[in-house]
């Protein structure tokens, strides 16, 4: 006897992940941490890169949330980019 399982599509890890580094880089901008900002913003746009690509399969959901996170990573770098030129000027 054979029996087949369906199993149901979920979100991608890496959509998760880039939607957690564009939060961090926001909160890393905001606490005075604008360089680490910068890294997590840049981290939060690949993996949501990875997570948007990876929403193409049947299986995997998080198409939206891939695109959310990018949104806010760019939003969260750009802000972490102005905290730190206001840091090296003033």
């Amino acid at each position: 006897m054979t029996y087949d399982t369906v199993h149901a599509p979920k979100a991608s890890l890496a959509a998760k992940f880039a939607m957690a580094a564009a939060i961090g880089s926001i909160i890393a901008s905001f606490t005075g941490h604008p360089f680490l900002g910068i890294v997590v913003g840049l981290l939060g746009v690949t993996l949501s890169g990875v997570g948007f690509l990876r929403a193409a399969s049947p299986g995997v959901r998080g198409g939206m949330l891939s695109v959310s996170a990018l949104v806010l990573s760019v939003i969260g770098l750009g802000l972490a980019v102005l905290v730190a030129i206001g840091v090296i000027l003033f």
